[in-house]
């Protein structure tokens, strides 16, 4: 009977070791697991149909995954509530869209600053207006640039949003308007819905990227000369840039320094520049070539042009 109670005895002990064994395993599992944040966003992340994981974003994060082959990789496809919920919750999660502006030069803690960012790797044409040519030729003076908040004070037009939260002065001007004027949000945070609604003259006018518009006129495809995007007057600067975000802890340290490493050798070349270029309308291209050497590579310490 001794004996009997002597291996029950011993089986609290071994309870606690493998339950010791099992944390160390899940620690050890999650240091060299990384979680890349993807939204529902073409051309930057394609989550669908015959060019799923093709986008622009896509392109960046597939050839980080190969460079960090030490590490295990998960995607996560999420929306942006679910995004800064998960960053709360100090889960260690990596991103490589995070924007990053003029105006924002600081990741301070109530912006980016849970995220520790990496080199840029690209310059992004920042926000414009999209609307019908049609509707700009009866409701706007002009064809070069518009202020957006007088058009939100036109409490006759309806705006189309594909989120609800923008950055800069953008974001302060939508939250000043948004209790005022007829507005239609995408809780999906679909742009291409809110696109088809401008198409059949449900929605006026919204903000959008070149980028985003040059890939919906061709999916959608919409005949030339029959959507215009102009510059926003409260937009000071034609590019930001993007780089790659984890989390701002050791953790997130360690594979910024690797991701750096990467950037280093790939951003100088040809290859990864057109990466960008593939979905830029034609007559944006130098432009964004422009931008690529002074806004890019010599943030670098680059001088010399691309290979």
């Amino acid at each position: 009977m001794k004996k009997l109670k002597s291996r029950f005895a011993l089986l609290p002990s071994l309870t606690y070791l493998l339950l010791i064994s099992s944390t160390c395993q899940a620690q050890k599992s999650d240091e060299t697991l990384i979680r890349w944040i993807q939204l529902d966003q073409p051309p930057a992340f394609i989550v669908k149909g015959n060019k799923k994981g093709q986008g622009f974003v896509d392109y960046v994060q597939n050839r980080l995954q190969n460079h960090l082959s030490d590490f295990d990789h998960y995607s996560l496809l999420v929306n942006s509530a679910r995004h800064k919920t998960m960053l709360n919750s100090n889960e260690n999660l990596c991103f490589s869209y995070l924007e990053y502006f003029p105006d924002l030069p600081t990741l301070a803690q109530e912006k980016e600053g849970k995220y520790l960012r990496s080199l840029p790797w690209s310059p992004h044409p920042t926000l414009e207006l999209l609307m019908k040519r049609s509707f700009a030729e009866n409701h706007l003076n002009t064809k070069k640039h518009v202020q957006l908040e007088t058009l939100l004070q036109n409490k006759g037009l309806i705006l189309g949003l594909p989120s609800k939260r923008w950055k800069g002065k953008v974001n302060k001007l939508v939250k000043k308007y948004e209790k005022d004027i007829p507005y239609v949000w995408n809780a999906s945070q679909d742009f291409g819905s809110i696109f088809q609604m401008i198409l059949k003259d449900r929605v006026n006018y919204t903000l959008a990227y070149p980028l985003w518009i040059s890939y919906w006129e061709k999916e959608y495809q919409v005949p030339s000369g029959t959507m215009i995007s102009l510059p926003l007057e409260e937009m000071k600067y034609p590019y930001i840039r993007v780089a790659v975000g984890c989390k701002n802890n050791d953790w997130g340290k360690n594979i910024i320094t690797k991701v750096n490493q990467f950037l280093r050798a790939e951003v100088p070349t040809v290859a990864w520049r057109e990466n960008m270029e593939r979905w830029l309308p034609e007559e944006d291209i130098d432009t964004f070539r422009e931008y690529y050497h002074t806004m890019l590579l010599e943030s670098y310490g680059y001088l010399e042009k691309v290979k």
